[in-house]
């Protein structure tokens, strides 16, 4: 899913940040509505758990789906990424799943350098905007930063520009 990707039915590793990000501002149901199929390691989902005992709101989406990876994570990823990234990237290249969801600066260039297309997010906003599921994306931002995304002022300013509002 790249920035001009409409989806079409992709099939999407996902991390635990965007998931989170989404569920602060009460935009998980926006993504259940993407015509994608999101899937996360179940080192993500552990993350997620862990997250519910501390005391966070519990995050279990129905669109999201649990796989596990047939092997160890890579230990390259494991080294650079916390358990999360490595994982989702790590599953990403077994499944030969072209597609990931990370927000993360690390996680991103390191899911880019091993030639799977990333997105975050962001994207998914853009995404649900482009298939009519919203109609514009700056009252979402609005919602993710409120709820304590923070998103750099460039970034910010480009994504916006690039959706025209």
């Amino acid at each position: 899913m790249t920035s001009g990707s409409a989806g079409a039915n992709r099939v999407v590793v996902v991390n635990t940040g965007p998931l989170v990000a989404l569920a602060r501002a009460e935009l998980l149901d926006v993504t259940g509505l993407l015509p994608i199929t999101s899937v996360c390691p179940r080192e993500v989902r552990l993350e997620l758990d862990r997250g519910a005992e501390a005391g966070h709101p519990p995050i279990h989406p129905a669109w999201l789906h649990v796989l596990d990876l047939s092997g160890p994570i890579d230990a390259g990823l494991a080294a650079v990424l916390d358990l999360g990234e490595a994982a989702v990237v790590s599953l990403a290249l077994e499944r030969r799943i072209p597609f990931v969801c990370i927000d993360e600066i690390r996680g991103r260039r390191a899911a880019r350098s091993l030639g799977l297309a990333v997105t975050g997010t962001l994207g998914l906003l853009r995404l649900a905007k482009t298939v009519g599921v919203l109609e514009a994306v700056r009252p979402s931002v609005d919602r993710l930063l409120a709820n304590g995304m923070y998103l750099h002022p460039k970034v910010l300013a480009r994504f916006l520009e690039d959706a025209r509002e």
